[in-house]
């Protein structure tokens, strides 16, 4: 399955870089994203389950853990449509990713075992997209990290998460350099408003990152009109 990571031009720095970075973001970042007004990346309600009954509060359940998350959008067609980089802000000036389900395993595998500790356990799925006013069939606490409100429904989002028993406010979000960034990027499409100038100096990054190769549109339209 093809999966893309949509980010924003200085986002995009810090992976086309000789120093190249990976994130991992932990629920409390999306609590405190989901705070700010209009915010298409936060959620406050990020590993919880909350079901109105008429308006009224319901069925709550939450995973109490620390969550580290890595969140994609599944591509659907060959092409980045131009709706796709809409879907996150500030992202047409930036960059879209593409990898796959099974690169982003084999590398997160490796990450496990050379950086987190055993504690931690991977898991990877399809995001279900649920509405407030409907009472769910019975549901497993432990997989609401891949629960979000219908209103998110258009991220598409496959995400990777690691997970360990401990309070999850407690945590932060982990970035941590990569060696060969190539074991996760298959392609990058510099985003539909990128001018000639923002083009160059991602490219001169990307070169320093030895991901040349990967660039798809260069001198091109970066998606379909």
């Amino acid at each position: 399955m093809r999966i893309v990571r949509f980010l924003t031009f200085q986002d995009a720095k810090h992976v086309l870089s000789a120093h190249s970075t990976f994130r991992l973001s932990s629920i409390a970042y999306y609590w405190r994203k989901g705070l700010e007004p209009n915010s298409p990346t936060g959620d406050t309600q990020e590993n919880a389950l909350n079901i109105k009954e008429r308006g009224v509060a319901a069925l709550k359940l939450e995973l109490w853990a620390a969550t580290l998350l890595s969140c994609w959008t599944i591509q659907e067609n060959d092409e980045i449509s131009r709706a796709d980089w809409k879907i996150f802000n500030n992202c047409e000036q930036g960059i879209a990713i593409v990898s796959t389900v099974d690169r982003m395993v084999n590398f997160l595998s490796n990450l496990r075992v050379k950086i987190l500790d055993d504690g931690w356990c991977f898991k990877h799925g399809t995001v279900k997209y649920y509405e407030e006013n409907d009472r769910p069939p019975l549901v497993d606490t432990s997989d609401l990290w891949l629960g979000k409100r219908k209103c998110y429904q258009k991220q598409r989002e496959y995400r990777f998460a690691f997970m360990k028993e401990s309070p999850p406010e407690k945590l932060h979000s982990i970035v941590f350099y990569v060696d060969d960034p190539k074991n996760y990027v298959q392609k990058i499409y510099f985003g539909p408003k990128t001018n000639e100038e923002q083009r160059r100096e991602l490219l001169a990054d990307a070169i320093d990152a030895e991901l040349e190769p990967c660039i798809q549109n260069f001198c091109q339209e970066a998606c379909e009109t």
